[in-house]
């Protein structure tokens, strides 16, 4: 992957400035997690991820992720975590996790450019494929994606498992 927006290659829209994700921003990143679960009626208990996770799994040597700051003012509005994933199609893919933009900061352009950001750095990275997932009830974020060129499967659907609730293929 080419190195994210940093101090020398800054994007700036107005008073927006996107840069690369720091130890610092952890705090505000877990707060935007947490209101991005409640945009996404999700249960409280949901958001299970801690500040020295996201620090132990964010930096170093194995970190797994890493993540894009919208800051507005010096406000911080909005976040933008991402990493590579492989697929056994295409090879390396970029993969967005999420991308959220705080409510009183909506619909200026930041998502655009954050989102712009990330496919920059996708076209300079070695992936072949830039996925993520969308809601099916969030028409506004679908309505943009489809805006871009996105292909929306309906046909493959995400699964997921959590520890507490696995159960082996040996007991069916």
């Amino acid at each position: 992957m080419s190195p994210p927006p940093s101090e020398t290659n800054t994007k700036t829209m107005d008073n927006l400035i996107i840069r690369q994700g720091v130890e610092e921003d952890i705090p505000q990143v877990l707060e935007m997690i947490t209101e991005l679960a409640v945009f996404e009626k999700a249960p409280s208990s949901a958001v299970r991820v801690s500040e020295e996770s996201m620090r132990r799994n964010g930096f170093g040597p194995n970190a797994v992720f890493k993540f894009l700051i919208g800051e507005v003012d010096g406000v911080t509005a909005a976040f933008a975590l991402y990493y590579t994933a492989y697929s056994t199609w295409t090879g390396p893919a970029f993969h967005l996790e999420d991308l959220y933009v705080k409510e009183r900061f909506r619909s200026q352009g930041i998502g655009r450019q954050m989102f712009n950001d990330i496919i920059d750095m996708y076209h300079d990275s070695e992936c072949e494929r830039l996925e993520w997932i969308v809601l099916d009830w969030n028409t506004n974020a679908i309505n943009f994606y489809k805006s871009i060129g996105a292909d929306i499967s309906s046909e493959w659907l995400t699964c997921q498992i959590h520890k507490s609730s696995i159960k082996l293929a040996s007991e069916h």
